[in-house]
């Protein structure tokens, strides 16, 4: 059951680094999170995306563009 639930994190985050999320939180965090709350949890969902290789990759990507 473990491995299963593994693979579904590993596909739930192919498809949010895909769909372009680690670029949207960046100009979100940039621009300032509404509250402490989601600063915490946003900064939480980018750092989580970045330990994917297409997180990191997508992450160098943001940060060469500044």
């Amino acid at each position: 059951a473990q491995s299963y639930l593994s693979f579904n994190v590993i596909q739930v985050q192919g498809e949010l680094i895909s769909g372009g999320m680690v670029e949207w939180l960046v100009g979100w965090l940039e621009r300032g999170a509404p509250d402490a709350y989601g600063l915490e949890y946003g900064a939480a969902l980018l750092m989580n995306l970045c330990l994917n290789t297409h997180g990191r990759s997508a992450c160098g990507k943001v940060i060469s563009h500044h």
